[in-house]
């Protein structure tokens, strides 16, 4: 997975042997843990590409982002992501 982090939004690409993977079926959410508090964003299929999910504030430096669902297929993705 790879994660790419706006001011706004979040957004997921699934790479298999170095190219997008459609996201397609994919289900999955982000659980951002920062300043001693977890929030959890549903991410969406943006044109079958990548998924998103809108940021409610910027994150901070420090902050930890864990991705976690199940592909088309019904397995299972995980990351866990410390913003720099």
């Amino acid at each position: 997975l790879e994660l790419v982090v706006t001011a706004k939004d979040l957004t997921v690409y699934i790479i298999d042997h170095g190219k997008v993977h459609g996201t397609k079926g994919v289900s999955l959410r982000a659980v951002i843990q920062q300043g001693g508090k977890s929030t959890t964003i549903p991410l969406v299929d943006v044109g079958g590409t990548k998924l998103s999910g809108e940021l409610k504030a910027p994150l901070d430096p420090g902050a930890i982002v864990v991705i976690s669902g199940k592909d088309d297929h019904g397995d299972v993705l995980s990351a866990r992501y410390t913003i720099k």
